[in-house]
């Protein structure tokens, strides 16, 4: 038996490729000595059409959707509450839609997939900097951290500049290649283009291509290049991100090596 897998980020691409599959397979069921592949295929929102098709095997036996983020998503399945509210901030932090719920609910899953991986190196960052996180009564040390930050931050510098910006560049090559890393293995590959029109750019994601999926010193185009900025913003907001769940404390020596 033949299992085909359909898992484009677009549902509505999920579901006519199936209708398509359907009409162009199914077609020949009255031949008992055929063996019929089974579809499964991604379903995110439009849950009340997935549980009808789940439920109404007579008429879609070889039919199976997934994909449910309702499911995926939950705080008992998936994330914690505290995980959760975080990841949408990284999220919110480079959309532009004002409504940090709107945002989060209205981008693809692997934007919100890719937020969570931020979330998780988080405390590594921290570290890499002589930092670290603490529900406890520790000082909040958010200053400290800050101010290291603002000493290696670079503003208004050209991209041949940033190349050659010491920490600066080195933080953002670090935040840079984490990201490349979580695409690679999540089966993203580059391709070469400029990336200025947004439809355009939201197609080559929903193909799992990416424009920035190579090294700094590879970006061709103006627009590519300022987004090195992007890299240093997820060192820069850590202390937003977690405002009101931890506190940015000094590491210790002892702690460090641990």
């Amino acid at each position: 038996m033949i299992d085909v897998i359909i898992a484009f980020d677009d549902e509505d691409k999920n579901l006519k490729i199936a209708i398509d599959l359907f009409e162009k397979v199914f077609v020949h069921q009255e031949k008992k000595n055929l063996k019929y592949p089974n579809l499964f295929f991604a379903m995110f929102d439009e849950l009340s059409f997935s549980d009808y098709i789940d439920k109404n095997k007579n008429h879609f036996k070889n039919f199976f959707t997934f994909g449910n983020l309702k499911e995926i998503l939950s705080v008992e399945n998936l994330l914690d509450d505290e995980k959760f509210e975080i990841a949408m901030k990284i999220h919110s932090s480079w959309d532009k839609e004002k409504d940090i719920k709107k945002a989060w609910y209205s981008t693809s899953l692997s934007n919100r997939l890719s937020s969570i991986a931020q979330y998780e190196h988080i405390p590594l960052k921290l570290l890499s900097l002589g930092f670290g996180i603490s529900k406890d009564d520790e000082n909040d040390e958010v200053e400290k951290y800050e101010n290291i930050i603002q000493k290696i931050k670079r503003e208004n510098i050209g991209f041949e500049e940033f190349l050659q910006s010491g920490d600066y560049f080195a933080l953002c090559n670090t935040e840079h290649r984490r990201w490349m890393a979580y695409h690679f293995i999540n089966n993203w590959e580059y391709d070469d283009f400029e990336g200025k029109d947004k439809q355009e750019k939201e197609y080559k994601k929903s193909l799992k291509l990416h424009h920035c999926l190579t090294d700094f010193k590879n970006f061709k185009y103006d627009s590519v290049k300022k987004t090195f900025s992007y890299d240093f913003n997820a060192y820069e907001y850590i202390p937003e991100y977690l405002k009101g769940k931890y506190k940015v404390v000094k590491v210790s020596k002892e702690n460090e090596s641990e």
